[in-house]
């Protein structure tokens, strides 16, 4: 069900200086990101995404994880399974592209999210 671990969302009060951070200190390169309504910056490694930054400088002082994410092949298989073990979950459509994705939550509340589809990356 599980193909790989998709990426690290990171929440940061300051977004440009956490941008110059990644990329300058960890070699990773901005790309393409959804037009979502919060700003934020997605980081590649290899074509790979790595690390999704978000601003909320408005109701946080620190950076923290807000979550991460796994890459699905099998959306109907996933949410049928979280149906039969009963798992509270919300599926959401991932602005500018055909993919969805299946969130929960572990026992201890870290969000998982799974993401179904095929996302358009590029970096440059």
């Amino acid at each position: 069900m599980i193909k790989r671990l998709d990426h690290v969302n990171i929440v940061t009060s300051d977004l440009s200086r956490a941008v110059s951070f990644y990329t300058k200190i960890l070699g990773l390169e901005t790309g393409w990101r959804p037009d979502f309504d919060v700003p934020g910056a997605w980081l590649y490694a290899n074509q790979l995404p790595i690390v999704h930054l978000v601003d909320r400088h408005s109701d946080l002082s620190v950076g923290r994880i807000e979550h991460f994410a796994l890459q699905g092949d099998d959306i109907a298989t996933f949410l049928s399974h979280l149906h039969k073990n009963g798992l509270a979950h919300y599926v959401n459509d991932i602005p500018s592209t055909d993919c969805k994705s299946v969130n929960l939550h572990d026992p201890d509340g870290n969000h998982i999210e799974v993401i179904f589809g095929d996302m358009p990356f590029t970096t440059g």
